[in-house]
């Protein structure tokens, strides 16, 4: 019964995720899939990821949650201050590509057709 042990802790995860829907491939949404669900918190820690630390602070205290960060264009960066040009090239795109990751999962798990291919 050893083998039952350590899967537990992630079929627990799993479980939670398929709340949703039961679909097999809720479990394999790649990271900022669900970005759009995302908290204030949440987003802080992804801008954390990006090696630029320092700016978590300028989404949290902007109250950038999951919606928010969906809607954020590059013009808003210098705004929340991402003053530098390096800085900003490079946030920017890691932002991009998170909104590029949930809209095409949101896509999918709206389209049967793409489903069926996941």
């Amino acid at each position: 019964g050893e083998q039952r042990s350590v899967g537990t802790g992630l079929r627990e995860r799993g479980r939670e995720e398929a709340r949703g829907g039961q679909q097999e491939s809720r479990q394999m949404a790649p990271y900022g899939a669900k970005a759009r669900t995302w908290g204030v918190k949440d987003v802080a820690d992804f801008i954390s990821t990006t090696g630029l630390k320092q700016y978590s602070g300028a989404f949290e205290g902007n109250n950038i949650d999951g919606k928010r960060f969906m809607k954020l264009n590059s013009n808003q960066l210098p705004q929340m201050g991402v003053q530098q040009f390096d800085h900003l090239k490079k946030i920017w795109r890691k932002i991009k590509n998170i909104q590029e990751i949930c809209k095409k999962y949101e896509k999918e798990m709206d389209d049967p057709e793409a489903q069926l291919n996941l």
